[in-house]
C-alpha cells in the first residue's frame, strides 16, 4: 500500500495559498446552520402537491412516463385548439369530429404502447438483476427489492409477508456489506453473471468510478460552501435567541436530549417534538424554538425512519446535534450584546467557509491524481489525514469513502439502465406505431357512431347520399 505522509498529501492536493492550519475560534454553529437535507425538506414542503407529482414523474422519467405525459397533452389540450381554431375554414361539426379523435388516440397510445413497453422494461430489469448484461448494466450486487422478494418467496414458499420483508432487508444488508468490503480490502467490484462466473471491474471503469465519486464529494462541499454563505442571517437570529432566552432554551433542549436517549423509535421522538411544538404555539418568543424543534424533527425522518438498522445512527446523530445546540446556549449566555453576537457569527461563518474551501480543494486536487492502481484504502487514508487538519463537520471529509464509491456505482448503473431503457422504449414505440395507427382508424369511426352519431362520418355520408338522391336531375331541370 502507498505510504501516505504530509509530503505526499501536499503533492496530491493544494490548500489555500500558503497552506493553513486548524483555525481556533468559537465552535462551529451547527445548531443554527441549515443542512442541505433540511433545506431540501423545507423547500419541498412549500411546493404545491400537483407540482410535487410532476417533479416525481420527472425524477423517474422514462419512455412510459413520456407516453403518459404526451397522451395527456394529446387528449386534453389538443382538442381545445382543434375545436376552437379561429383560422380553420372547416365547419364546426368537422372541427368537433377531428377534436374527439385526439382523446381516443391518446387512450389507445397508452393501452398499446405502455402495454407492450412495460413488459420489455420488466424483462430488461430481470436480466440486469440476473447478470445477463455486461458490467455497466449489472445489478447482481444491489438487486431490486421486487426481484429479491420474488427470489425469497421462491426459496421460502411457506414464509409470511413479514418474514419475507425481513429476509429482503437482511439480504440487501449482506449485499451492501459485501460490496463495501471488496472496495475496502480489494479495491475492486466483483460482478456476478447469470452463467455463474464472476469478473472484476475493468481498470478503466474502476478509475472512472473513483474520479466520479471524488467529483461528487467536491460538488457536495461546493454546495455546502454556498449554503453556509446564505444562512448567516438565520444564524444571527438563532444566536440572539439563545442569548435572550437562555434558560428556556436550555430547559427545552435538555428535556429533548433525555427524550431522545430513552426513545425506542423515530415515532416516539416525533410524537414528543410535535407535542412540544403545539404547547409552544402562541407564546412570546417561541417561534425560533419551534423552528429549532422542526429542524430536529426533519432530521429524524431524513435517513430511514423506523428501520431497525438505521435508528441507532439516527438517534446518535440527533443526540450529537442537541448536545452542540446546548453548547451554543452556554456560549451565548455569556455574550452581552447583539453586536457581539453578530461579530461571533460572522467570524464563525468565515472560518467555516475557509475550511469547506480547503476540503473542496482537497477533493478537486485528489481526483486529478487517481490512477487505475490507486486503492480505496489509500484514498481513505489521505482523507483521514486531511480531516485531522480541519474541524468542519458537515464536509465530505466525514463521509466513508468506500460507502460513497458503492453509492456512486449504484447511481451510475441506474443511470445506464435508464438510458438503455429509453432507447429500447423508442424502438418498441416505433415498431408498434403502424399497429396503433391501424387500430385507431378502425376504432374511431365506430366510437363516434356509438357515442356521437350526429358527428360521425357515417352519419354525414348517409345525409349526403340522401341530399344527392333528392336533388333535381339534369333532365328535370332542362
Amino acid at each position: 500500500m502507498m505510504k501516505v505522509d504530509e509530503k505526499a498529501l501536499n503533492s496530491a492536493y493544494r490548500l489555500n495559498p500558503g497552506g493553513r492550519n486548524k483555525i481556533k475560534h468559537e465552535p462551529n454553529f451547527t445548531g443554527a446552520s441549515i443542512s442541505m437535507g433540511t433545506l431540501d425538506d423545507a423547500v419541498a414542503s412549500l411546493v404545491p402537491k400537483h407540482l410535487r407529482v410532476l417533479k416525481k414523474l420527472g425524477s423517474n422519467s422514462g419512455e412510459i412516463q413520456n407516453i403518459i405525459i404526451n397522451s395527456i397533452g394529446t387528449g386534453l389540450v389538443a382538442p381545445i385548439f382543434i375545436k376552437y381554431n379561429c383560422f380553420s375554414k372547416t365547419d364546426e361539426d368537422t372541427r368537433t369530429y377531428s377534436a374527439w379523435r385526439q382523446p381516443v388516440s391518446a387512450v389507445l397510445a397508452v393501452l398499446t404502447q405502455c402495454g407492450l413497453t412495460a413488459p420489455f422494461y420488466k424483462i430488461f430489469d430481470n436480466w440486469a438483476n440476473k447478470g445477463v448484461w455486461g458490467e455497466k448494466l449489472n445489478k447482481t450486487l444491489f438487486m431490486d427489492d421486487y426481484y429479491i422478494t420474488k427470489m425469497k418467496k421462491r426459496e421460502n414458499p411457506t414464509a409470511t409477508k413479514a418474514q419475507i420483508e425481513q429476509m429482503v432487508e437482511a439480504f440487501k444488508k449482506e449485499q451492501k456489506a459485501e460490496l463495501i468490503k471488496n472496495l475496502r480490502e480489494s479495491s475492486t467490484v466483483k460482478y456476478k453473471f447469470a452463467d455463474g462466473t464472476t469478473k472484476n471491474i475493468s481498470d478503466k471503469e474502476y478509475r472512472n468510478l473513483l474520479v466520479e465519486t471524488l467529483d461528487n464529494l467536491f460538488k457536495h462541499d461546493k454546495a455546502l460552501e454556498k449554503d453556509i454563505e446564505t444562512t448567516i442571517q438565520k444564524r444571527k437570529i438563532r444566536s440572539n435567541y439563545y442569548r435572550n432566552n437562555n434558560q428556556e432554551a436550555k430547559a427545552i433542549l435538555e428535556e429533548l436530549s433525555t427524550q431522545i436517549a430513552n426513545a425506542k423509535s423515530v415515532g416516539q421522538i416525533d410524537g414528543y417534538i410535535a407535542g412540544k411544538i403545539n404547547s409552544l404555539r402562541g407564546k412570546n418568543n417561541a417561534n425560533e424554538m419551534i423552528a429549532i424543534l422542526g429542524d430536529i424533527q426533519k432530521r429524524a425522518h431524513r435517513n430511514g425512519g423506523d428501520k431497525a438498522d438505521s435508528f441507532k445512527n439516527i438517534k446518535r446523530a440527533l443526540q450529537d446535534n442537541v448536545k452542540k445546540m446546548l453548547g451554543h446556549v452556554e456560549i451565548y449566555s455569556r455574550v452581552n450584546s447583539e453586536a457581539e453576537v453578530a461579530r461571533r457569527v460572522e467570524e464563525s461563518v468565515r472560518a467555516d467557509i475557509l475550511e469547506v474551501q480547503a476540503s473542496k480543494d482537497f477533493f478537486d486536487g485528489l481526483k486529478k491524481t487517481v490512477t487505475e492502481k490507486t486503492t480505496v484504502a489509500e484514498i481513505q487514508q489521505m482523507i483521514d489525514a486531511k480531516k485531522k487538519l480541519l474541524r468542519i463537520e458537515n464536509s465530505s471529509l466525514n463521509r466513508d469513502f468506500a460507502e460513497e464509491v458503492a453509492k456512486q456505482l449504484i447511481d451510475r448503473t441506474k443511470a445506464h439502465m435508464k438510458c438503455y431503457k429509453q432507447i429500447v422504449g423508442v424502438f418498441v414505440s416505433l415498431a408498434i406505431l403502424p399497429f396503433t395507427c391501424t387500430l385507431l382508424n378502425w376504432v374511431y369511426p365506430r366510437f363516434m357512431d356509438v357515442f356521437f352519431p350526429n358527428l360521425s362520418s357515417k352519419k354525414h355520408d348517409n345525409e349526403s347520399s340522401k341530399l344527392i338522391s333528392q336533388a333535381p336531375k339534369k333532365a328535370e331541370v332542362a
